[in-house]
């Protein structure tokens, strides 16, 4: 299975454009590049956004479309500096970089992501 390649696409007025690329980390969070960073910090407020993922596995190329739900800091754990978060509005069946969280585990993630959704 390959790693995704992620584009993030924001919308403004009535198109959509690139805004950057992103990280899987959990099937529901992703981590931004340092182009997609430096536009959300352009565009604080109000963004509207789809990322759209695709990667192989089996020899079968796959791709989904997928809603950003919220935009947030990433705190830094472990020598990593933290960053931008984007959340998805559904997990994506594509494969994460991180194990996720199984029942009762969101507590380390939502030290890092206290503003996602999972986190209440």
């Amino acid at each position: 299975m390959s790693h995704p390649v992620i584009a993030v696409y924001a919308r403004s007025g009535t198109t959509w454009t690139l805004a950057g690329h992103a990280d899987l980390l959990l099937p529901r969070m992703l981590l931004a590049h340092a182009d997609l960073a430096a536009a959300l910090a352009a565009h604080p407020q109000g963004f509207q956004g789809v990322a759209h993922l695709s990667w192989q596995a089996g020899g079968v190329l796959h791709s989904e479309l997928v809603g950003i739900r919220e935009v947030g800091p990433i705190g830094s754990w472990q020598g990593h500096v933290g960053g931008t978060g984007l959340e998805l509005d559904r997990p994506s069946d594509a494969p994460p970089i991180f194990i996720p969280p199984g029942p009762g585990g969101e507590g380390f993630w939502c030290v890092l992501f206290p503003w996602a959704s999972f986190c209440g």
